[in-house]
């Protein structure tokens, strides 16, 4: 079981990091801008895709899991890896920075007219089909996810027009994504000493009992 939770883990890990090439923000333009720059000077990136000036805006949905609410972005690109996540553990770091992200945008646009608003029936339509992709349809086959022996956690989320699109910055989505990543990689540096200690315990106990033979 916790080989299995260190191979979700660091699968988590990997698709964070890849959103993380994605995410990149212009620092000398405005914080809420996107990055169109190539990749010429990292040619592991030829094959990322920068997201658009809009595809950082956040889809809060409340009714969704039992009421607890979910966070989806509303870019086609990144939200189906964030589907793809198995991990309890990257979920949930997710989540927290989402919502977190929701409430400073939200505190942001209170005195602006970029305020939350109810999704369309054509948003509804756009994030209801991007809930059900994952990396698995990836054309990038470093993303796919591999069958896991216990099937994953269903999303309970059919998005409505009583979600919220909240306008996102950039940079407070990337600097979030650096927190999950933070908190991802602290939990799989935990698993990996545990599973160590589970070994070293195990092999010196087997020495203890050929001894006594």
């Amino acid at each position: 079981k916790l080989k299995w939770e260190i191979g979700d883990v660091t699968r988590d890990l990997g698709v964070v990091r890849k959103i993380l090439k994605m995410v990149k923000c212009d620092d000398t333009k405005t914080a809420s801008s996107l990055l169109q720059a190539d990749d010429e000077d990292d040619p592991e990136d030829d094959d990322d895709e920068n997201l658009g000036m809009d595809e950082h805006s956040l889809v809060e949905c409340a009714q969704c899991r039992g009421g607890q609410g979910l966070v989806m972005l509303k870019s086609a690109d990144v939200q189906p890896l964030l589907n793809s996540l198995q991990s309890e553990v990257a979920r949930s770091y997710v989540q927290e920075q989402l919502k977190s992200a929701v409430h400073d945008d939200t505190e942001d646009t209170e005195s602006d007219a970029d305020e939350a608003v109810a999704l369309t029936q054509e948003q509804v339509r756009h994030m209801t089909a991007i809930m059900r992709v994952g990396a698995q349809n990836s054309s990038d086959p470093k993303l796919r996810v591999e069958p896991i022996p216990v099937a994953p956690q269903p999303v309970d989320c059919a998005p409505t027009s009583s979600c919220k699109l909240t306008p996102g910055s950039c940079g407070r989505l990337r600097d979030r994504f650096l927190l999950v990543e933070g908190g991802v990689s602290d939990r799989l540096d935990e698993l990996t000493a545990q599973l160590a200690k589970l070994e070293h315990y195990c092999e010196q106990t087997d020495k203890s009992l050929v001894g006594q033979l």
